[in-house]
């Protein structure tokens, strides 16, 4: 962690001579997470198949970045990135044998920053990052971090109250909507809404999946299988292709998992709507930031693969929307640029009027809501780094990805290489390395991959 003890003295400082104008009503925050939800599992961005009036309305109304991605694509150390607007190998939560560093989480993490400026912070469902111990779905853990914290783990999905079966995302949204009529009315707000859904082997509830049981669901790509067999063997071998043969291996399995996954799906819009009006009979909504997103994406199929973990597309493309009911609607509707998960703690930040420590790593996102024409990345690093279990075989790999070209290296296995052109093969279907046409660009894309994993240190 080089540098770090420096940074966070400094930040610190900062942070003491800072005070935010509570007089000035700075705006509420609601932060709205999904779990394994891949970009275009939304109807906004395409999808007719699936039923999301509400996220469709929230992201006509506000800003939808079209190019969203993770940094890595698994829940813990994309979830300490989201919090942190820090690279995995900046913030230390990887694995099973680190955590992330209590005084990282201090000066860097979105929920502690806007609570040491006054926000009321909550917390509801699915945090999974472990800051200096094991603990985070024991709620005593949680509240030393959290003003209020209502962990949620994805099992089981139904509780037992007073007689009844309740689904766990019912519990979440009831969570969510006690903070809301509970929080102090004289300090603004931040509540992290964390579903566990729609995670691939989970049960939505009943009224959820209801909106499927007639309808066909979309098919993979229909060149995964020849896809795959040109995959080299540690993929095939992989906890991705481990998954495809439990949930995905014949049409009838598949057509039930999808079903299954977009009934979550589903659910998660309902607590969007249901949400969106308790802020109004609160009269909070014209004062309040809403922002979506996803931890990672997820394969249904594609390549031959079910998971995540791999640099692929669907398993690293993820939905995000930033509603901002302040803005002028002009500015709604969708952005190009490449964006990230490590964006969305500085973004925070920003709307709270809160300075952003200078070592974070990704940008805030006002600056395109706002339509500014300021220098932007047309290129970010990507890293699985996660060796625990390591029966797992989740396979380690780092990459660089811009607007045309992807480069994957897999540490573990030699480094071998890929190289795709995303403008011409969009399937990433062909991998290019090999081709000695391409020598040059591979060459240059490498030297870019090893200057970011010495640039994204702390």
């Amino acid at each position: 962690m080089k540098r770090i003890s420096y940074l966070i003295f400094v930040f610190s400082l900062l942070a003491c001579l800072q005070v935010v104008d509570l007089v000035a009503s700075p705006p509420n925050i609601v932060f709205l997470f999904s779990d394994d939800l891949r970009w275009d599992a939304v109807g906004y961005a395409g999808n007719e198949k699936v039923h999301t009036p509400n996220l469709d309305r929230l992201a006509e109304e506000g800003v939808w970045f079209k190019n969203a991605f993770v940094t890595t694509a698994i829940c813990m150390s994309s979830r300490g990135s989201v919090a942190t607007g820090l690279y995995e190998r900046a913030h230390g939560w990887r694995d099973c044998r680190t955590r992330m560093a209590r005084e990282v989480w201090d000066a860097f993490s979105y929920p502690s920053l806007l609570r040491k400026a006054g926000y009321y912070t909550g917390f509801v469902g699915k945090f999974d990052v472990d800051i200096e111990d094991r603990g985070w779905t024991s709620q005593e853990w949680g509240e030393q971090f959290f003003d209020v914290y209502r962990p949620f783990y994805f099992r089981p999905v139904y509780y037992e109250i007073e007689g009844e079966q309740v689904h766990r995302d019912d519990l979440e949204l009831a969570a969510a909507l006690e903070f809301l009529d509970n929080r102090p009315k004289n300090r603004p707000f931040c509540l992290s809404l964390w579903f566990n859904a729609p995670h691939s082997d989970h049960e939505p509830a009943p009224r959820h999946l209801a909106h499927y049981v007639d309808k066909a669901m979309p098919p993979p790509a229909p060149d995964s299988e020849s896809v795959f067999s040109k995959s080299p063997e540690f993929i095939k071998t992989s906890l991705a292709r481990t998954r495809w043969r439990e949930y995905m291996e014949t049409d009838t399995v598949r057509e039930k998992l999808v079903k299954a996954y977009y009934g979550q799906v589903s659910g998660i819009d309902e607590a969007v709507g249901r949400l969106r009006e308790k802020l109004e009979s609160l009269n909070l909504h014209e004062n309040t930031v809403i922002i979506f997103a996803s931890d990672n994406g997820f394969f249904l199929g594609d390549r031959g693969l079910s998971g995540k973990w791999l640099m692929y597309e669907p398993s690293i493309r993820v939905p995000m929307i930033l509603y901002d009911p302040r803005t002028e609607p002009s500015r709604a509707g969708p952005v190009e640029k490449l964006v990230l998960n490590i964006d969305i703690a500085p973004t925070l930040l920003e709307v709270a009027g809160i300075a952003i420590p200078e070592a974070v790593q990704g940008e805030s996102l006002l600056s395109l809501v706002r339509g500014e024409d300021r220098p932007w990345r047309n290129a970010f690093f990507y890293e699985h780094r996660r060796d625990c279990p390591p029966e797992l075989n989740q396979i380690q790999s780092i990459g660089v990805r811009t607007e045309r070209w992807k480069y994957i290296r897999y540490t573990e296995q030699g480094g071998y290489e890929e190289l795709y052109d995303l403008s011409n093969d969009s399937d990433e279907s062909r991998n290019l390395a090999p081709d000695r046409r391409f020598r040059e660009l591979l060459s240059k894309l490498r030297e870019q991959c090893d200057y970011y994993t010495k640039l994204y240190e702390l």
